[in-house]
């Protein structure tokens, strides 16, 4: 193991992370103030909370898939960008970082006018009706007490 995958004390690094898990659990409980609490975050910090987190649960379970840059077609560096907004949090178009950073440039943070140009530069086609049919079924299995996707019980923690 080389010396940049080391941590100061000396252990790994975790992944994308400049120190060991050790050393970011004490830094984080040293600074609090770092990371906001869910409950202190605004309406639309939530809404984008929770469709980043859609994305990551559907992408761990297997039921999206990262698909090529649409403009450039490269692997590397994907991003999920919801480009029909946060309340649509699994109609996402993938771009890699730089093309992700240019996209979000011409667009100023205009929902409607990015959900346009992905249209016309090609971008996939989403079946939106069966993603939010989806999300609803998600949401009714939460409700009931069970897992999503499963529809078996959710286990007690």
């Amino acid at each position: 193991m080389t010396d940049e995958a080391l941590c100061k004390c000396g252990n790994p690094r975790r992944k994308g992370g400049r120190n060991c898990k050790g050393c970011h659990a004490a830094y984080m409980r040293a600074h609090p103030e770092q990371r906001k609490k869910y409950k202190d975050l605004t309406p639309a910090q939530k809404k984008k909370n929770n469709a980043r987190a859609y994305v990551r649960t559907y992408l761990r379970r297997g039921k999206i898939k990262k698909m090529p840059c649409v403009v450039c077609g490269t692997m590397e560096q994907l991003e999920a960008h919801h480009h029909l907004g946060y309340d649509h949090p699994l109609a996402i178009t993938w771009y890699c970082k730089p093309h992700h950073i240019e996209e979000h440039e011409k667009m100023g943070h205009d929902d409607k006018y990015l959900a346009d140009t992905a249209s016309q530069k090609g971008g996939k086609k989403f079946d939106n009706e069966a993603l939010d049919k989806q999300a609803k079924a998600d949401a009714r299995a939460r409700r009931r007490g069970q897992t999503p996707f499963t529809g078996r019980a959710r286990r007690e923690r």
